[in-house]
């Protein structure tokens, strides 16, 4: 029998269980299991929808990612500005959000994201099919790539643990919840191969990088053109309509409503919603004939979309119109399965491997609690293409990640950190013109308070690797500093939080995760409040910018150029030439032999003004715990003998934190990563 939603949830997102594949197909949940459920409750008026919460979209969730605030403050935001329509109405205003309502909401969203882009229902000639899509970027519902993706998805497994938006997780996930949740969402729906046909368009490209300049543009336009009155009603109060619009058909259109066709799922026609969505809430009749380019598949059906398709049909700018035949329709009423689902047998949608040499290679993502061995340097070398780092020792480099425009589409955070960066850059082209002699001493101070003592001592040397404690009021003072440096990012290959889960359950460093941006924001106001443009260059951009750069090198240099002494089995490097600006951050093999070490220049003449920091800690007793390798380690790591356990400062083996876990990031025996037992900060 088919499990309940709620347990096949616990099965595929469960902290143990690998990452889901997201090509594959899920059997769909039983109804009769999921009313079962403990705590399971039926939405009222629905026939059969019993949802239980699985996922918490608000405060007691793990911290909410950069790309979640922002769409929860952009959709927030317009609903606040909604409150103004009482004041602002003019009759133009009104009929020209009308007029934008049906040509972006009908046009764009529904013939051409839905049925045109997502499902293939119908073709026109190129110079229509990117108009149609353009209008539907106007719409404050991401590009068409994003759009289309989450919606194949949806088809692949509806009302499934991986459909981004089921129903059975309750009317508010399915309305709009779900899109303030990216990192689930991306787990659900995160991979471009399903819709490869549109990353390879130049065009689609461009929509996908330029989408936010569009979306802030036209509200721009509606103000010079029309003021307060259109920013109002022809911007907000149109598009807060069309999201409810958009999103009711998620929602309501798999919970209330009728089902004639046996689609095996939750999807229903819902008669009242098809007038205000354009024809899309005969959405039982979408599910049973996905390809289909008319929805309302009975005369009496309201189908404004399909009229449009079918008057661009007479004009001769449609073709390859697909519907389903009648007796197709009665195999359907009759239970007897699909004829089709997303496409056609010979289209690659439906969650089937790409070509060779094309999207994804088919095999599930790795697993980020995996230890992968460490490449060869010799067969490396031996790759085609392959080519030496000037003046290195054995890097041997073949480019397999595209940075730029080639690459697969940049995601929204991708291009707000690569903005922030390039702008800091240009920023610091002002230099020469504002130098001041307080600018400077105060951006040198800021370096080695937020530099040695926030990103080297408290991030890397304390948070990281646990290298010694410190009282919690200055573990926190010192955290603080490091958010001030600007260097939260994240990736696919380290996007997990269980390896950090002991930072995770302490609310401190969940606020500051949820208020970094702010943080960041605040500390260059200040710096323009209290010192001008000086200030703002020197002790905010220029400093910014050589930390930023510094600690960089350290993941890039210290990889590629100077000395191994410790058989370490990867690239790091001690680079002597980098100690001094890195605060000994760049004696990197050495660090990468010890990684519980508190002390990275091991020996006297190595120079490590982070470690001359946490000993000063030591001498006023705020610090303790103080983990170091021994003679003896340091001579069997030499000697190529494999790592060793850590000490403390004393010479007594380290203990470890979480008895029994799989093996840490240090690469000790004992776990000196994994979070301390339940109830302990780390």
């Amino acid at each position: 029998m088919a499990p309940s939603y709620s347990a096949q949830y616990d099965e595929l997102f469960t902290t143990k269980a690998p990452p889901p594949d997201r090509r594959q197909r899920f059997p769909k949940p039983s109804i009769e299991e999921q009313s079962k459920e403990p705590g399971a409750q039926l939405i009222p008026f629905s026939a059969s929808v019993w949802a239980k919460k699985k996922i918490n979209n608000w405060l007691e969730r793990e911290p909410w990612s950069p790309i979640d605030k922002t769409v929860t403050g952009v959709i927030v935001a317009q609903h606040l500005i909604c409150l103004a329509a009482p004041f602002t109405f003019t009759w133009p205003a009104f009929y020209w959000g009308l007029a934008l309502l049906c040509t972006i909401g009908c046009l764009g969203i529904d013939v051409s994201f839905h049925r045109q882009l997502t499902h293939r229902s119908f073709a026109t000639p190129k110079w229509l099919e990117y108009t149609l899509a353009f209008i539907g970027t106007m719409g404050g519902q991401m590009d068409p790539i994003e759009w289309c993706r989450h919606h194949r998805y949806h088809h692949t497994n509806t009302d499934t643990a991986m459909d981004p938006h089921s129903s059975y997780e309750g009317f508010f996930w399915s309305h709009c919840g779900w899109l303030m949740h990216n990192d689930l969402l991306a787990k659900r729906a995160g991979d471009n191969w399903i819709i490869k046909d549109l990353v390879e368009q130049p065009f689609y490209r461009f929509l996908k990088h330029a989408y936010p300049l569009f979306d802030v543009g036209q509200h721009l336009i509606l103000y010079c053109l029309g003021g307060w009155s259109a920013v109002v009603w022809t911007g907000a109060m149109r598009q807060v309509m069309l999201w409810h619009i958009t999103w009711s058909v998620n929602s309501a259109c798999h919970i209330w409503g009728s089902r004639p066709y046996a689609t095996g799922d939750l999807s229903t026609n819902c008669a009242w919603l098809a007038l205000p969505t354009f024809g899309e809430a005969w959405h039982n009749n979408h599910h049973a004939f996905p390809y289909s380019a008319r929805h309302g598949l009975e005369a009496w059906q309201v189908d404004i979309a399909w009229y449009v398709i079918s008057g661009l049909e007479a004009l001769g700018l449609a073709s390859d119109i697909r519907v389903p035949s009648e007796e197709q329709k009665a195999k359907m009423l009759a239970g007897k399965g699909k004829d089709g689902d997303i496409s056609t047998d010979n289209d690659d949608i439906a969650g089937v491997g790409a070509p060779a040499g094309k999207g994804k290679s088919g095999k599930m993502p790795p697993d980020t609690r995996q230890r992968c061995p460490k490449p060869s340097m010799e067969e490396q070398s031996k790759e085609p293409g392959a080519q030496l780092i000037p003046l290195s020792q054995g890097v041997w480099v073949v480019k397999k990640v595209n940075d730029w425009v080639e690459r697969e589409p940049w995601t929204f955070i991708d291009r707000v950190v690569t903005g922030f960066i390039v702008s800091l850059h240009l920023i610091c082209l002002a230099a020469p013109f504002t130098f001041t002699w307080p600018a400077l001493w105060w951006g040198c101070l800021l370096f080695f308070l937020i530099g040695c003592l926030g990103i080297d001592v408290s991030f890397h040397r304390q948070l990281t690797h646990r290298s010694f404690a410190t009282p919690k009021w200055l573990e926190y003072t010192l955290a603080y500093l490091g958010t001030l440096g600007n260097q939260q990012l994240r990736a696919k290959r380290a996007g997990d939080n269980w390896i950090v889960k002991d930072l995770v359950e302490q609310p401190f460093y969940r606020f500051l995760h949820w208020s970094y941006p702010l943080h960041s924001t605040m500390q260059f106001v200040l710096l323009y409040w209290f010192g001008g443009w000086p200030a703002l260059v020197w002790g905010g951009a220029v400093r910014q910018v050589v930390m930023w750069h510094v600690t960089w090198l350290v993941n890039s240099a210290c990889h590629i150029w100077g000395s191994r002494p410790y058989a370490t089995g990867d690239l790091s490097t001690n680079c002597a030439w980098l100690a001094l600006p890195t605060f000994g951050e760049a004696w990197h093999n050495n660090h990468h032999a010890f990684p519980y070490s508190a002390r990275h220049g091991l020996e006297a003449w190595q120079v490590d003004i982070a470690w001359v920091a946490i000993r000063a800690f030591e001498a006023l007793g705020l610090a303790w715990d103080i983990r170091l390798p021994s003679e003896e380690q340091k001579q069997r790591m030499a000697a190529g003998k494999g790592k060793g356990k850590g000490q403390n400062a004393d010479g007594e083996k380290a203990a470890a934190t979480a008895p029994g876990a799989a093996a840490g990031i240090d690469g000790e025996e004992e776990d000196e990563v994994a979070p301390p037992p339940a109830g302990k900060a780390a």
